[in-house]
């Protein structure tokens, strides 16, 4: 039986959609097939046909926030003005999929999607700046970049993202572009003004 692309599209969304609503109250490790398949509207039977297990819903769900997020640099980031390129595009994506990375970048999540986001928008760092694609150095600066660009962003989303999205973006931004150290510098001579 051949299955309808658009059908095979909705029902997978489905899944995913009813994934992300049972996470927000529960671990991955805690979501049965049977509660997915539920809140999905379909039954186990159709769950197994599109996935092996509660796991696969949620690589699929990364793969497809990680292409979408790949798009969004591609087409937005140009070195020339890097800084307020990389802010703006940061502050589109996080409009549009803010409840997303509100899960990906759970602790329990955050290791394994850092690592398919780096792989997915590293290569377009390294091209945007023109760095030899096989280089160590390359590799280690780009992953570097993104790590901490992640990990600022994950503590953003556990601390309730106290700071305004805006505020956040300006110091992500002065952090990738002009370093910590001074940044913090920065940050003390603005606390004794």
């Amino acid at each position: 039986m051949r299955k309808n692309p658009e059908i095979t599209a909705m029902t997978k969304q489905a899944f995913i959609d009813a994934f992300c609503l049972l996470s927000q109250g529960k671990p991955t490790e805690k979501i049965t097939v049977r509660e997915l398949s539920v809140r999905a509207g379909y039954n186990r039977c159709t769950f197994y046909q599109y996935f092996s297990d509660v796991y696969a819903v949620l690589e699929t769900f990364e793969d497809r926030v990680a292409a979408q997020v790949k798009e969004n640099f591609r087409v937005a980031i140009e070195p020339e003005d890097f800084g307020k390129t990389f802010l703006n595009a940061f502050m589109r994506i996080h409009r549009e999929q803010a409840p997303y990375f509100d899960l990906l970048l759970r602790p329990a999540n955050r290791a394994r999607f850092s690592e398919k986001l780096i792989a997915e928008v590293g290569p377009i760092l390294a091209a945007r700046f023109h760095l030899p694609p096989e280089d160590e150095r390359s590799g280690l600066l780009t992953e570097l970049y993104l790590s901490t660009a992640l990990a600022a962003v994950a503590r953003w989303i556990k601390s309730g993202r106290k700071l305004p999205l805006p505020e956040f973006s300006a110091l992500l931004r002065d952090v990738l572009s002009s370093g910590v150290l001074p940044a913090m510098r920065k940050q003390t001579k603005n606390k004794l003004s």
